[in-house]
């Protein structure tokens, strides 16, 4: 992630995030601590680039600023078993997505 646009925007490196599964199918995701702030996704894989573009949205970062190293992944082993609400957290650590992504 580059760091002049974290230091510039202002964005956490952390951020709560609550999961559901919604009943028609995918998921839908809001921020505690963003108020107004919500994404939804059909798939697990789609919600990870829809977190990171809420996120980014909300702090209002211009499009031609953003690389493909900005990313906000949710930390939990197994996205698909989420049944209910569950609050997770999204970070911008991405050898930790990656490392999961392998062993998970």
């Amino acid at each position: 992630m580059s760091k002049n646009i974290v230091e510039k925007y202002k964005l956490p490196k952390r951020v709560l995030v609550k999961i559901q599964r919604v009943p028609e199918g995918g998921f839908y995701a809001t921020f505690p601590e963003l108020p107004g702030c919500h994404t939804q996704a059909a798939s697990v894989v789609q919600l990870a680039d829809n977190i990171t573009d809420a996120i980014l949205t909300y702090f209002d970062v211009p499009r031609k600023e953003i690389d493909e190293t900005l990313l906000y992944i949710p930390e939990a082993r197994k996205l698909e078993s989420i049944e209910a609400a569950k609050v997770l957290s999204a970070t911008t650590n991405v050898e930790a997505y990656r490392r999961c992504a392998v062993t998970c």
